[in-house]
């Protein structure tokens, strides 16, 4: 089990966020069920902040595939 924390500059238009974050959230409810993998998302207008625990093949596959999103830029491991 491994906690990942990070944070990263939204690429998503303004108009689009509320769309975009509900998209984000369903598909992560299912997915990360899938895989045991919990935590959270933030948006604060600017900014991505995401927590992700869970086994750690896991979590650190779905980091490999959150890098390559188009949706945010600059990813930086907090913790």
């Amino acid at each position: 089990m491994i906690q990942v924390v990070y944070a990263s500059r939204s690429a998503v238009p303004q108009g689009a966020k509320l769309t975009v974050l509900s998209a984000i959230q369903a598909a992560s409810y299912r997915r990360n069920a899938e895989r045991s993998i919990t935590g959270f998302l933030i948006n604060d207008g600017e900014f991505f902040y995401q927590a992700l625990e869970g086994p750690g093949s896991c979590v650190t596959a779905l980091l490999d595939r959150i890098r390559e999103d188009p949706r945010h830029s600059d990813m930086r491991i907090l913790d």
